[in-house]
C-alpha cells in the first residue's frame, strides 16, 4: 500500500504543478486508487 500512497502522491503533484498530460494523470490516479481499493479490501477480508 505504500507503493500507491508514493504513486498517488506523485501524481497529485504533477497535476497541481501544471504537468500537461491531464487525461494519462487522471488514468494513471485512477488505477493506482483501484489498486489501493483493492489491497484495503484484501486487508479487511484477512482481518476478518
Amino acid at each position: 500500500m505504500n507503493r500507491c500512497q508514493l504513486e498517488i502522491a506523485a501524481i497529485e503533484t504533477a497535476l497541481r504543478s501544471g504537468n500537461g498530460d491531464v487525461m494519462g494523470l487522471c488514468l494513471a490516479l485512477a488505477d493506482w486508487s483501484a489498486e489501493m481499493r483493492i489491497l484495503e479490501e484484501r486487508q479487511r477480508c484477512r482481518k476478518a
